[in-house]
C-alpha cells in the first residue's frame, strides 16, 4: 500500500510539472500508452482473461470515458492547481464514486465501510483547514 501512495504522489507531482511544459494531451496520449503497453502481457496471461463483446464494450467505455476523459481533464486543469490540493480532490474518488453509486444504483456500504470513507472526508477536511493557515 504504501508503494501505491508513492506512485500515486508521483503521478500527482509529475503531473503538475509537465502539464505546465508540454500540451496537456500529448502529455495524456504518453500516458495512456505507456499504462497499456505496461498493462496488456499481465492482462492476457491472467487466467481469467476472456475476450467477448461484452468485454469489448467495458473496455471501450472504460478506454474513453474514465481514462481518455479523465486525464485530458486532469493534465489540463492541474496545471492552475498546487498539488496538495489536487492529491486532496482525487483522494476523493471513491466518496464521489459511492455517493454516485447511491443515487444511480441503489448501491450501500456497510458500517466499516463508510467509517473508512467518513475518515477520507475528515482527512480531507483537515488537509484543507490546516492549509488556510
Amino acid at each position: 500500500m504504501l508503494a501505491c501512495a508513492f506512485a500515486f504522489a508521483m503521478e500527482i507531482a509529475m503531473i503538475s510539472r509537465y502539464s505546465r511544459e508540454i500540451n496537456p494531451t500529448q502529455l495524456a496520449f504518453w500516458q495512456i500508452l505507456a499504462v497499456t503497453v505496461l498493462s496488456t502481457p499481465f492482462a492476457v496471461v491472467t487466467d481469467r482473461f476472456v475476450l467477448n463483446w461484452d468485454v469489448v464494450i467495458a473496455l471501450l467505455i472504460t478506454a474513453i470515458l474514465a481514462t481518455l476523459v479523465a486525464k485530458l481533464m486532469q493534465n489540463h486543469f492541474q496545471k492552475w492547481t498546487k498539488p496538495a490540493d489536487a492529491s486532496v480532490i482525487m483522494s476523493m474518488e471513491g466518496v464521489f464514486s459511492h455517493i454516485f453509486s447511491v443515487f444511480m444504483l441503489g448501491e450501500s456500504l456497510n458500517l466499516i465501510q463508510y467509517v473508512g470513507a467518513g475518515l477520507i472526508v475528515l482527512a480531507v477536511l483537515m488537509v484543507s483547514i490546516s492549509s488556510e493557515f
